[in-house]
């Protein structure tokens, strides 16, 4: 293992209890803490349902959730891949995110801080293209748009 992944895998494993805590609503954020993930998002491009929507419908992006494997299985925009806070991709995933044009990285909504801690490793790792829809999975489904999942 390499210091950069190295390096990596700690960066994600500092992040994993903070962020897992706030996606699942068991942690109080603190103002700081609020003012940390508005630091974080203003590190990345934004953009809102309507866009990402455009972007889908273009398929000029690829969509990578960044909830846990359950969540995601539940319920991910069409053709999003799944690449879990703290989880590193494999070969074949890692291949699909190079190809992409766009990068937008989701979880939860705006009070889910998984999809920063994600871009954030994406960008560690070189990538560049790099764009978060904050308004997560729970703004895409009340806005009607459409998700997939797998069979039960």
């Amino acid at each position: 293992m390499s210091a950069r992944d190295i390096l990596l895998q700690s960066f994600c494993l500092i992040n994993i209890a903070l962020a897992v805590g706030l996606c699942s609503g068991h942690l109080q954020v603190s103002n700081a803490s609020a003012e940390s993930g508005a630091q974080v998002r203003q590190e990345f491009p934004t953009l809102n349902i309507a866009e990402a929507a455009q972007r889908l419908v273009k398929g000029d992006a690829l969509f990578v959730d960044a909830r846990p494997f359950e969540a995601y299985k539940r319920a991910y925009i069409p053709n999003a891949v799944s690449l879990p806070m703290g989880e590193k991709p494999d070969s074949e995933l890692l291949a699909r995110l190079r190809q992409a044009p766009t990068l937008i990285v989701y979880c939860d909504g705006i009070d889910c801080q998984a999809s920063e801690i994600v871009a954030a490793s994406l960008r560690a790792m070189k990538f560049s293209n790099i764009v978060l829809m904050v308004e997560g999975i729970n703004g895409w489904k009340e806005a009607g748009m459409p998700v997939d999942h797998f069979p039960e």
